[in-house]
């Protein structure tokens, strides 16, 4: 049976990644893109999840979002990912529109039509989400599952303590966390072990597929910023390790914790607190993601990538 998806991003060169995996996966059924600040600001997401489902070819509904996070001013992580998102990399100009319906509206409409069905997949901020739960009560009883890229039990990306998306809206983080359907965390302690190195790239050069010739444009680009921050050669393909999940579980090992979000304003904001030993009762008690065979994810996206055809 496909896994019924509704994707929540912010493109961003990784979330690029995700749709194009996703789109290109028989085990998924992509029911729509909610697009949310993050990466850089959302006038300049929507646009790049408009672009990228052009240039793959999929009959895919847009939704435009929020433009800010809930509590906290508006950040965004343009240095890593270049003032347009994809890191100065140009999509072909498109006439997409995004469907004239509100995000937060086609969540609650999509998963309360659909109780049960309906996987909520965050990889950005996660803005939208926790308005669609606060709006509707219902809607955490009625979504299967919440899955996220966020969050790090170690080291943060942005702060010592924090990851991006979390540290981007930490409030709407707790939303989700609380909510008690967030089932499945990927965040910086496994997707920093599936780096692109150059060997995992290889088999998509001469592949003679614009979507392939796509991506490493996107790696180029993304790989200055991790030879800067951590002295890689290689870098990180956060959020596609949700999607990758998503069509094989086997490829993750995963841990049950008790996680919970730290808001408060000070070193550790938008921290995610993980507990392995399940004391914190009052926190959620999810899948970690903490290690993947990444030789086998590359193998799967590259394979799915030659499902692209010029």
């Amino acid at each position: 049976m496909k896994k019924k998806i509704i994707l929540d991003c912010d493109p961003g060169i990784d979330d690029a990644l995700a749709i194009a995996l996703c789109c290109a996966s028989d085990e998924i059924e992509l029911r729509g893109l909610t697009v949310t600040h993050g990466n850089v600001p959302l006038s300049q997401t929507l646009d790049n999840a408009l672009g990228l489902i052009s240039f793959l070819g999929r009959d895919v509904e847009v939704y435009r979002g929020t433009t800010r996070p809930l509590i906290r001013k508006p950040i965004d992580a343009s240095n890593v990912h270049g003032n347009n998102g994809l890191g100065g990399v140009r999509l072909p100009l498109h006439s997409r529109k995004p469907n004239s319906k509100r995000a937060v509206d086609f969540i609650i409409e999509e998963v309360m039509a659909n109780p049960g069905e309906i996987s909520l997949f965050g990889i950005g901020p996660l803005t939208n989400i926790a308005l669609a739960l606060r709006m509707e009560p219902m809607l955490a009883s009625a979504v299967a599952e919440i899955v996220i890229m966020g969050g790090a039990i170690g080291e943060g990306n942005t702060t010592p303590a924090a990851e991006f998306n979390l540290y981007a809206d930490p409030h709407a983080a707790r939303v989700v966390f609380e909510s008690g359907r967030l089932t499945t965390m990927f965040g910086l302690d496994v997707t920093h072990r599936a780096l692109a190195t150059a060997e995992r790239l290889a088999p998509l050069k001469g592949m003679g597929n614009k979507v392939a010739d796509l991506v490493l444009g996107f790696m180029e680009s993304y790989q200055g910023f991790y030879a800067d921050t951590y002295g890689w050669d290689s870098p990180a393909i956060h959020d596609m390790c949700t999607i990758a999940w998503a069509i094989d579980p086997s490829l993750f090992q995963t841990k049950r914790m008790r996680v919970e979000v730290d808001t408060n304003e000070g070193p550790n904001f938008g921290r995610s607190v993980g507990d392995s030993l399940l004391r914190s009762t009052d926190a959620a008690l999810i899948d970690v993601a903490f290690d993947v065979d990444a030789d086998r994810l590359f193998a799967l996206f590259a394979a799915r990538i030659a499902r692209y055809r010029n």
